[in-house]
């Protein structure tokens, strides 16, 4: 078995864990593995949506957060199954039960809190995603497809009355890697769910107030792609493109309805110890019925 701990943010992961309902550290897990099965327990990288795109800019928070990658690091029990049916082939079965959260935490520190919408669904959420390698020459190729479920409750007060809407949150997401020379390889992911604020998808937005069109949580879609290139083995040249699109008929008047994000960057591996990279990205966000606000690509 193996235990790994990565932390960030030194004291403030455990004073702001209260107002960000997740403890702010990076990894902490514990894993055992068998021949075929392996289970493991703690915060780790969610099974929904795996990839990241490559970037030397990103840290803590990925490329493409909030503008079509969907990602989070969660505490969670999971178990995965692995076979190799042939010398070329293998398959990944993963299922997990993860911190019932949709991200509807508290942009204000406070003392305390009230439980949050997924909380008060008092179930854990479950994913699984199953992933297929194949080789592509002499390098592998994975195709995965995965999903998340979750229930909560969105409380509210509407003429004076407390009342309850129920919320689904759920997401389908598609993730390719495909090396398709030694040169080029091609990465990315296509989701679609609703509130799925836990992912950074409709971030702050993924469920509004009861009484408005997205009490029930706002549908959302996009993804993002990664052209690869490596020239040699101290180069690599990566173009990427990202999108979120919220559906319009859950939002309400200036919320975010679409997302975007162009980016490139040149990395240079100078020693096996120091890497120089260079990104640029460009941003662009319209909102719901304010279309003098959007942006516009030159």
């Amino acid at each position: 078995g193996t235990v790994e701990i990565d932390l960030l943010g030194g004291a403030a992961a455990f004073t702001n864990g209260v107002n960000m309902d997740l403890v702010r550290l990076r990894l902490a897990y514990g894993r055992m593995d068998w021949t075929n099965f392996s289970m493991e327990a703690g915060q780790d990288w969610a099974v929904f949506s795996p990839l990241n795109p490559t970037s030397f800019a990103s840290f803590a928070i990925p490329a493409m957060s909030t503008s079509g990658n969907p990602w989070i690091r969660s505490p969670q029990f999971r178990v995965e199954w692995h076979s190799n049916p042939s010398e070329r082939a293998r398959v990944l079965l993963q299922m997990a039960l993860l911190d019932p959260n949709v991200g509807d935490n508290p942009t204000t520190v406070v003392d305390a809190r009230t439980p949050g919408i997924g909380e008060r669904g008092r179930g854990p959420a479950v994913e699984s995603r199953l992933a297929l390698t194949g080789k592509l020459g002499d390098r592998d190729a994975t195709v995965g497809l995965s999903g998340h479920y979750g229930r909560g409750d969105n409380v509210g007060t509407l003429n004076g009355v407390t009342v309850g809407r129920p919320v689904d949150s759920w997401g389908v997401n598609l993730d390719y890697t495909l090396p398709v020379s030694k040169y080029f390889a091609l990465t990315g992911e296509a989701f679609t769910g609703r509130a799925l604020g836990l992912f950074s998808v409709a971030s702050g937005q993924s469920v509004l107030a009861v009484g408005t069109v997205g009490e029930h949580g706002v549908l959302a879609s996009g993804g993002w792609a990664q052209a690869q290139f490596n020239p040699n083995k101290k180069w690599q040249v990566n173009l990427a493109y990202g999108l979120e699109s919220d559906e319009g008929y859950n939002l309400i008047t200036g919320s975010r309805a679409k997302n975007q994000t162009y980016m490139t960057n040149l990395i240079y591996k100078m020693t096996s110890h120091v890497t120089l990279a260079w990104e640029w990205r460009r941003l662009l966000t319209n909102y719901q019925n304010q279309q003098t606000l959007n942006a516009i690509i030159n």
